[in-house]
């Protein structure tokens, strides 16, 4: 397919804006002037099923088995995507047309959007305008021209934000347009596809428009590519609330807070200008607007549908990812799309399949999981092998205490020793030591075997990750032998070999645990165990100490600089300091 210029247009197609050669700052961009033609380039590579014209930086949907339908077009500056291109497909967008970042279309470039999605479709084209200056202006004479083309042709301009609503005020600024331009998009594309014609296609985008809103916050600004500092400085303890898609301020700031009470500020400002009450039903999309991660706006999803369901607010269809970023800011947008008994064929159409690539709804965004969740019936920890006695049950009570205790002393230091790999060594055996405190009184310190089973399962269901599952594994293996301490230990030891490539002198917990497993099977029978448990001490230090001059071949920290590692294994200081705990206490009782 080829893009057709309109021949009768006398307007001339503008030079890419240019932010001079600039070294980009932490932007992997080849030519910060010409980044957003080497991103259509890309998007041409990757989506070769569309059309890209990178000369007018417009994306357009090929002629398809449903030409007699409306179809319908947008457009925006970059630094969005991947609205708007990555929204065209069957079933929602026909064309839109790219500004340079944070800059609307030419008013050739809308216009050779329109031109070629009328080319594609032949009942006429539906402009769903952002409203913002720029972009309502450039389309307006678009679509003027194209109307002078002879081109059947609309427009609707969206307005979504409510950040500056106040009740009974009027004088407040336009609402800007924002990620809500989706549920208008998906909406009015599915009702095209139905047949619907472009005066009744209008009629219900406006209706959308007027039953919908949307209020963000940013926690950082972005930068644009070719600059050194950011659009704005929003301090660290702040966040700007009512923030909208070019980096802006928003209306004010407030101390940083967490996901709650960020979705409660922003529900209550939606819900008043929407005038929803409880009992209505609603839709949501949830938007990331750039360097938001899933962890966070996933969260922000949870609280969002429980803080709907307090409020008796009926939450229909929820949409979250990133579909309409300001670059990099960090931050999120919530829109809440009001649904009634007379326009509740709308979850008919959102529902509806498209085949454009970065729409979030699927399957399974309708409907209710079918089917349960089982948990797995655990084998129960009966009591086997030798039992102690009181006075053995309190000595290996307190060993196991006093060892979580050492963990939980040592939890910053352990994460320090970490900064080579993720920096999380102390954080993950602390929550391992907090697991173990925790059920101290139900453990069963009377069977060693029993109580080590029930230990392991803590490490794998406490530290997690490998970590977790390496201390099980010895753990388990330590089980079979105890309460033979010092085979049990050997077995331990044997069992994390079988499952990790880890040996002596890798930079690991083995170079502690090693050394003191010899020591301790070297003590004969008969004597007391102070001078072993010294000497094994002794060997674990120096077990420790020698990490520091070792080469890290197995773990995260493997793939570190050696130049990086400076100081000895997390990993077998944190072996050392259990360790240690143990065998003090066991000194005090010269067994």
């Amino acid at each position: 397919m080829k893009v057709v210029y309109p021949r009768d247009s006398k307007l001339q197609l503008r030079e890419s804006q240019s932010f001079g050669e600039v070294v980009p700052f932490k932007k992997i961009v080849n030519r910060p002037n010409k980044c957003v033609n080497d991103m259509l380039n890309g998007m041409a590579k990757t989506f070769p099923g569309l059309y890209v014209d990178i000369k007018s930086k417009v994306v357009i949907l090929p002629k398809d088995n449903v030409p007699d339908t409306v179809a319908i077009v947008t457009g925006c500056g970059s630094g969005h995507e991947p609205f708007p291109t990555g929204f065209i497909g069957k079933g929602m967008l026909t064309a839109a047309a790219c500004g340079n970042i944070f800059s609307c279309p030419s008013v050739n470039n809308c216009l050779t959007a329109i031109y070629n999605a009328s080319l594609v479709k032949n009942k006429g084209v539906l402009v769903l305008v952002l409203n913002h200056g720029g972009d309502t202006l450039n389309f307006a004479l678009a679509v003027e021209s194209a109307r002078e083309m002879g081109i059947k042709v609309d427009s609707v301009i969206v307005g979504d934000d409510c950040a500056f609503y106040k009740p009974g005020v009027k004088d407040t600024p336009s609402r800007r347009g924002l990620v809500g331009i989706l549920f208008v998009i998906k909406i009015a594309s599915a009702l095209s596809l139905q047949g619907m014609d472009m005066d009744n296609l209008k009629k219900i985008c406006m209706e959308v428009v007027d039953n919908m809103a949307t209020m963000g916050f940013s926690t950082t600004s972005c930068t644009v590519p070719g600059q050194q500092h950011a659009l704005v400085n929003i301090a660290p303890d702040e966040i700007n609330l009512g923030v909208g898609i070019h980096g802006d301020c928003g209306i004010k700031s407030i101390k940083m807070t967490q996901i709650p009470e960020l979705v409660k500020i922003l529900l209550d400002q939606i819900i008043k200008s929407l005038k929803i009450q409880n009992g209505d039903n609603v839709c949501a999309i949830v938007n990331a607007l750039g360097s938001t991660i899933h962890l966070e706006f996933y969260a922000a999803v949870a609280d969002l549908e429980s803080q709907l369901r307090a409020r008796r607010i009926h939450l229909k269809r929820i949409y979250a990812g990133t579909m309409m970023p300001s670059l990099d800011t960090g931050g999120m947008q919530i829109c809440l799309l009001k649904v009634t008994e007379s326009n509740k064929f709308w979850l008919e159409c959102l529902d509806a399949k498209t085949e454009a690539p970065f729409w979030p709804g699927c399957t399974y965004s309708c409907g209710t999981a079918n089917g349960g969740f089982r948990e797995i019936v655990e084998v129960t920890d009966e009591a086997t092998g030798p039992e102690y006695k009181a006075r053995e049950e309190k000595i290996f009570r307190t060993c196991l205490e006093v060892a979580a205790n050492k963990i939980l002393e040592n939890e910053l230091k352990l994460n320090e020793l970490d900064s080579v790999g993720d920096g999380d060594t102390g954080t993950t055996m602390r929550r391992f030591a907090e697991g173990i405190l925790n059920d101290l009184d139900t453990l069963p310190f009377n069977s060693p075997q029993a109580c080590l089973v029930k230990v392991a399962r803590l490490a794998s269901e406490c530290m997690g990750g490998t970590s977790g599952g390496l201390y099980s594994i010895m753990l388990r293996g330590a089980a079979r032998e105890a309460p033979d301490w010092p085979k049990a230990l050997q077995v331990a030891i044997d069992s994390l070999m079988q499952y990790s490539p880890a040996r002596r002198g890798d930079r690991t917990y083995l170079d502690v645990l090693l050394p003191v497993s010899e020591e301790l099977n070297l003590h004969k029978s008969g004597e007391k165990w102070n001078s072993t448990l010294e000497q094994a001490l002794k060997r674990a230090f120096h077990g420790c100490e020698e990490t520091q001059f070792m080469k890290a071949l197995v773990g995260r920290a493997c793939y570190t600089r050696d130049v990086d590692m400076i100081d000895i294994d997390s990993g077998a200081f944190a072996a050392l300091t259990w360790i240690e705990a143990i065998f003090h206490e066991l000194m005090k009782y010269d067994l």
